[in-house]
């Protein structure tokens, strides 16, 4: 299983220390939840393990993955993949709608509809395919 460690990770806005250093490992199937007050830092810590953090933030520590340090990789090395709470759905549309938009139209309605049937019953959400 895959092991995400951070050793004295932390993120800074102009040099300053905007979190807490992070010394801990979160094992595959465990959770690790970030708790603070909106603007405390919580999304910049994301951003900053995933690569994504740019000036004025920095980050001093380490980001591990199965024991490999990826702090200096870009993020598309990393393979971090970060899901915020903004929904980025179109309110206009439904669940189907919303999912149907994200697919080619070369593959056809029918394939279309197949798909967006299946997916939503992979994630028990099937009662809100239309």
């Amino acid at each position: 299983m895959t092991v995400l460690a951070f050793e004295q990770f932390q993120v800074l806005l102009h040099g300053t220390p905007l979190t807490s250093a992070l010394n801990t490992r979160v094992e595959g199937g465990q959770i690790l939840t970030l708790m603070g007050p909106s603007g405390c830092g919580k999304s910049s810590l994301l951003l900053a393990m995933a690569g994504h953090a740019h000036a004025p933030l920095s980050t001093q520590g380490k980001v591990l993955i199965d024991n490999h340090e990826v702090t200096e990789l870009p993020a598309y090395q990393r393979k971090i993949g970060l899901l915020f709470q903004d929904d980025l759905l179109f309110p206009h549309l439904n669940v189907t709608q919303n999912l149907l938009f994200a697919l080619p139209e070369s593959i056809g309605k029918e394939e279309q509809h197949q798909q967006v049937t299946q997916a939503l019953g992979k994630i028990d959400m099937a009662e809100f395919s239309s």
